[in-house]
């Protein structure tokens, strides 16, 4: 087993906030995945089995897949689903998160978010996640412990 490693996380939302400050330790995507949609709609498969929850935009939680299961039907194949459903069905089983600040400020820049906080955790890697492209160090991790929670500086070298 690997050690806990020390990761960065940005929270950017009142929804970042309280679910950090309760311990609520999940991220989400509001989208559904892809590889879900082509095996409910396109091979018309129901067995949960058949629906991976490690995907391309992390490792989903088994609450995640069995809500799609039970949500799909009620959308059309190309429809557009409620941000509620989103949400739902694109809950990850832990936080997006960066292993270094360079990371946080490539992802913060140009964002229309004020009041933005940055914490410094120890956790437990999870998967990669689609901010691990461009040069951006994302990971989904379960954190542990929490060292700081401080405002975002841009550039700062906190």
């Amino acid at each position: 087993m690997k050690p806990n490693e020390i990761f960065y996380r940005l929270l950017h939302s009142q929804a970042h906030f309280d679910d950090w400050n309760a311990a609520r330790y999940n991220s989400y995507h509001y989208s559904v995945p892809g590889k879900w949609i082509d095996t409910y709609y396109k091979k018309g498969l129901r067995d949960p089995k058949d629906f991976p929850l490690c995907l391309y935009s992390g490792e989903h939680t088994a609450a995640a897949r069995d809500n799609f299961l039970q949500i799909a039907g009620k959308y059309a194949p190309a429809a557009l689903w409620s941000e509620a459903d989103l949400k739902k069905v694109s809950e990850l089983d832990g936080v997006c998160a960066f292993r270094d600040m360079a990371s946080i400020h490539l992802y913060a820049q140009g964002t229309p978010y004020g009041g933005m906080e940055v914490v410094e955790f120890e956790g437990i890697f999870v998967s990669h996640i689609p901010e691990s492209n461009a040069g951006l160090t994302g990971v989904l991790v379960k954190p542990l412990k929490t060292i700081s929670k401080k405002p975002y500086r841009a550039h700062s070298n906190s």
